[in-house]
């Protein structure tokens, strides 16, 4: 029977034992909508706390089983969430149910997720990232169409400027090529959710509930002032403290006044968080506070990781603790653990926590308006103020924002503004566009370059009419104009005095133009077909008007001299898409200017024809004497990394271009509106108009879900090694290709020099092979510390358009060529590698910051980032059929998401185990989670005791509770597997069956 909003009534008996027993008004609403019900899309807004995960899960859940109710047996549903952290809680969080109701659910965040994924009912719970790219394997092996339901939590995340372009691609794919998905998105913090709405063809909810009303506050000078209800622009109820300038005092007053308050304290730094901690703990002692002993399990938990927590250890007796990235996992799990069960009730913390992790607190109080040296964000404020309440304990919530004087009038705008509106960064980013035209390319979405040019009506800032950057067009501009591949066209001869009526914008005919005097557009009916502007049939796929707010003179010009080039101008996405020639007030014809759209997408083209990612066929060529030559891309010979491992004898194909059969798919054909989006092939193709094929390299960047500057310095790597050679007596040189190109990590000259005198002759080997100049490095240690970031590079050449290969094949100064720029990228991908090194053979984090400089959260960062790269690298590689270093690469990629030698990966598995209680656990001989878990706490308990010295930190402090809790998660762990081990055996039958 189905009774609990379409699920059995198990999972509201399961969601009941939770805690949620009647659903709020506003969820039972939503969840009785006829529209949500049919499958529709649908995105959501309430202030934080307010239950929109419920919604979502439910959501997700009724999809799935009315899939399989269907018979789809390979039906899927996605969960897209920003965090590592939250996509673990809400994996688990999941597994009941899906032992309850039959069906899957797998993670796919930081090392977790196998490719190919499961082909029962599932339900994967990724991060961003991993999201994207396992949805481009589910349309590689067609089963983009089983797939019924996409979550996203914070939708507002795809205004963001590093990984918003990421989720709008994913989002966009999934709307052309999976259009009867359901997508659902839910934010605390999006002003603009009907444009976004507009731009998913979703139904739209604004809600303000909360079930803990918040109560802000502002404090200067030694009073609080509250923020009013009835008019949010006005601050009442003002009451003094105890201290007018001493903001410490002031502080703990807030944070003594309710006895037993949970708080948080946002500071400015992680350094901060430690600092401030401490100083509040000393103040309490003063205060003749006592050390609490239901903190003793938390203490001991502390002392049996291994690690050295000293400072957890003086705080955490006062109920007292910070949460910050310099914390190890063990850390980290037992203040979370502490604070949820109130044995911590004041934490200070960055302002990662309010996004990252579920932990709510009754106050919530800035020691400063700062992150870093930034003042906050409004949007962000609002997700840290979130925090304060927690329904079923507190009546309201309170958030205190501590103001000096300087910062008071910023602080209080701050505070009474609105929300900024999101907007896509797909824009902000130089080769932004190319990156998701290849992608979307490589899902099927279009096929041509027409249909290319349509396909922009899909993105976001088709639909915020946020302006498209000046720099942007002139680059594309300057791109199309210096490439053959796309020829300007001649001049429109001069109109006639019959027709100069119609040609100066006069007349009805350019209805829907834009007109002399205004500067509101709107596209044609989402129903029906029209010619585009290529001469391609389409059907629209805007849903409704779009008004383009711009300037008369911002869009054609309109001086009398005569038309304003492109690429002067200020523009929309919108604006851009009716964007025609223009003539000057005397009827003479200007020289036709490109479509702005059609430039952005022709120099995207060029710029990944020329670096070798597409290759391109002529479709109606002109005549022999005028048909462009396209630029030829950079043949990569494959044939050397076959055998430059000397495992294998022979070389490999020879991958050229030509050797690129067609192979994408015409996008499927769906209803037109908002729900179906339709990009149709054209029948009519005009002059200059070209079928887009990807290359391998072109392939195996998308697998890799590298970007297109990644790419390229990868592919310059792999051909040095095709050279070179790999040395495998040392894991340092797997280390360096495992280190992330993008992102090298700053460089402690003093320290690399110093440990470079002391390299081994076989590290010395790779040093020479990489490219390493120790005489370089000296000399940087010698004149003090010098470090060019990113960004520096990027400007000067080294990570920015200048990478890219140029039309006519020349390079210009950047990180691939410039010497200078490539030593210090050598420099930092060397330094890193040996901190890697270390991580791996599990070096202490103490010997390594001696070492090398770096403290715990950077080398923890550091391991991060490479376990996320080397995933991508074995991707790329297997793509390529580079199936030696794929093996090679392969099986780093655990020990870098776990930072162990690959003997305790095994017992890495096991939740609440980390490499110095895995170490203990070995050397007692449970080398499995199955020895574990066939074991007796009390046998577990003494083999730990009896197998390792005394004095070793995770052995001594291992207790009999310790035993007790391993073995069950053991137990989880083997569970686990036997449901991977029994789908594998499912979608063998399936597949046999098929047969």
């Amino acid at each position: 029977p189905v009774s609990y909003y379409g699920l059995p009534p198990v999972a509201g008996a399961l969601y009941a034992s939770r805690g949620v027993k009647t659903p709020y008004p506003w969820q039972e609403e939503v969840l009785n909508r006829q529209d949500v019900a049919d499958g529709s899309n649908f995105v959501y807004s309430l202030p934080t706390s307010g239950g929109k995960t419920y919604v979502a899960e439910v959501l997700l859940m009724r999809a799935l089983l009315k899939a399989m109710a269907g018979q789809q047996s390979q039906c899927s549903c996605l969960f897209v969430l920003p965090f590592v952290s939250l996509a673990e809680e809400k994996c688990n969080a999941l597994q009941q149910f899906a032992d309850l109701l039959k069906f899957n659910v797998e993670g796919y965040y930081g090392v977790q997720g196998r490719l190919p994924a499961a082909t029962v009912p599932s339900i994967f719970v990724c991060t961003i990232e991993k999201a994207n790219s396992l949805f481009n394997h589910l349309c590689d092996e067609g089963r983009c169409k089983f797939l019924k339901c996409v979550v996203v939590d914070e939708l507002h995340m795809v205004g963001e400027p590093r990984r918003g372009p990421v989720l709008e691609l994913l989002l966009t794919k999934i709307r052309l090529a999976s259009p009867k998905a359901q997508i659902v998105g839910m934010s605390a913090t999006v002003p603009n959710l009907k444009q976004i709405a507009d731009w998913l063809g979703a139904s739209c909810y604004i809600g303000t509930f909360r079930p803990v009303p918040l109560k802000e506050h502002v404090v200067s000078g030694g009073t609080i002032h509250e923020r009013s209800k009835e008019d949010a622009t006005q601050m009442v109820n003002p009451r003094q403290l105890g201290s007018v300038t001493d903001e410490h005092l002031q502080i703990m007053e807030l944070l003594t006044e309710v006895p037993n308050c949970s708080t948080l304290v946002f500071c400015a730094t992680r350094d901060q968080c430690l600092q401030y901690a401490k100083q509040i703990v000393r103040s309490l002692e003063r205060m003749n506070a006592r050390p609490r002993p239901e903190c003793s399990n938390l203490l001991m938990d502390l002392k049996g990781g291994g690690q050295d927590s000293r400072h957890l250890t003086d705080l955490v007796p006062y109920g007292v603790a910070y949460h910050t990235g310099a914390l190890s996992l063990e850390e980290r799990d037992v203040v979370e653990r502490g604070f949820k069960s109130r044995q911590i009730t004041i934490l200070c913390c960055t302002s990662t926590l309010a996004a990252g992790v579920n932990l709510p607190a009754r106050r919530v109080i800035f020691k400063t308006p700062y992150v870093a040296r930034e003042f906050l964000s409004k949007s962000m404020y609002t997700q840290m103020c979130g925090r304060a309440g927690r329904a079923g304990f507190d009546v309201f919530g309170e958030s205190y924002l501590m103001l000096s004087k300087k910062d008071y009038q910023q602080g209080m705008r701050l505070v009474m503004e609105p929300l900024s509106p999101v907007h896509s960064g797909l824009f902000n980013e130089r080769h932004g566009l190319a990156r998701a035209l290849m992608e979307s390319l490589n899902v099927g979405v279009f096929a041509t370059t027409a249909n290319a040019k349509v396909w922009t009506r899909a993105l976001l800032a088709n639909f915020t009419n946020q302006p498209i950057p000046d720099w942007l067009l002139t680059d594309a501009t300057q791109l199309v104009e210096s490439s053959s591949l796309f020829p300007k066209e001649s001049p429109p001869p001069p109109p006639s005095p019959l027709n100069r009526k119609a040609s100066d914008g006069s007349s009805s005919a350019r209805k829907g133009r834009r007109s002399t005097k205004g500067a509101e557009f709107t596209s044609p009916n989402p129903r029906a077909s029209k010619r585009d502007r290529d001469g391609a049939p389409t059907t629209d796929i805007v849903d409704e008007t779009i008004v383009a707010a711009t300037s008369s003179s911002s869009l054609l010009g309109g001086s009398s001299t005569g038309a304003i080039p492109p690429h002067e101008r200020t523009h929309t996405l919108a604006s851009l898409s009716q964007h025609t020639p223009s003539r000057r007030r005397d009827g003479s014809a200007v020289a036709p200017e490109r479509d702005p759209i059609d430039t952005l997408i022709e120099g995207s083209i060029v710029t990944l024809v020329s670096n070798g990612f597409l290759t391109v066929e002529a479709l109606n060529p002109p005549a022999p004497t005028q048909q462009p030559a396209a630029p030829q891309a950079p043949t990569f010979d494959s044939s050397g990394l076959y055998g430059m491992l000397g495992l294998v004898g022979g070389g490999g194909p020879t991958v050229t271009n030509s050797d690129c059969p067609w192979a994408i798919q015409p996008a499927p054909q769906g209803p037109s509106g908002p729900k179906g989006l339709n990009i149709s092939q054209p029948s009519d193709m005009p002059v200059n108009q070209y079928k887009l094929m990807l290359t391998p390299f072109g392939r195996a960047s998308v697998k890799a879900c590298f970007g297109i500057e990644e790419a390229l310095l990868v592919r310059a790597e792999m051909i040095t090694l095709q050279g070179s050679g790999i040395i495998l007596t040392d894991d340092l040189q797997i280390c360096y290709l495992v280190a992330p190109v993008m992102d090298p990590i700053e460089c402690q000259w003093e320290y690399f020099n110093r440990t470079l005198c002391g390299l081994s002759d076989v590290r010395q080997r790779i040093a020479a092979s990489v490219g390493l100049d120790m005489a370089f490095v000296h000399q940087r240690s010698t004149v003090g510390a010098f470090f060019v970031s990113t960004s520096s590079l990027a400007a000067a050449g080294g990570l920015g358009s200048s990478l890219v290969t140029s039309v006519d094949g020349s390079n210009s100064a950047n990180l691939i060529s410039d010497p200078m720029q490539r030593k210090l990228y050598v420099c930092r991908r060397y330094f890193a590698s040996l901190v890697l090194s270390d991580l791996l053979n599990e070096v202490s984090s103490a010997t390594i910051e001696s070492r090398h400089g770096l403290n715990f959260s950077q080398q923890q960062a550091l391991l991060r980032s490479s376990a996320i790269f080397s995933a991508s690298m074995v991707a790329f590689c297997s793509t390529m059929e580079w199936f030696n270093v794929e093996a090679l690469l392969a099986a780093f990629v655990k020990r870098l998401g776990f930072g162990v030698k690959p003997d305790i990966i095994p017992l890495m598995e096991i939740n609440g185990v980390r490499s110095s209680k895995a170490r203990v656990l070995y050397s007692a001989g449970y080398k499995t989670p199955a020895l574990i878990a066939a074991a007796t706490p009390q046998d577990l308990f003494k083999k730990v005791k009896d197998s390792n010295v005394k004095d070793n930190k995770a052995a001594k402090f291992f207790t009999l509770r310790s035993a007790v809790v391993v073995i069950r998660e053991a137990n989880v762990v083997l569970q686990r597997q036997l449901r991977e081990k029994k789908g594998e055996l499912e979608e063998m039958a399936l597949r046999a069956k098929g047969r």
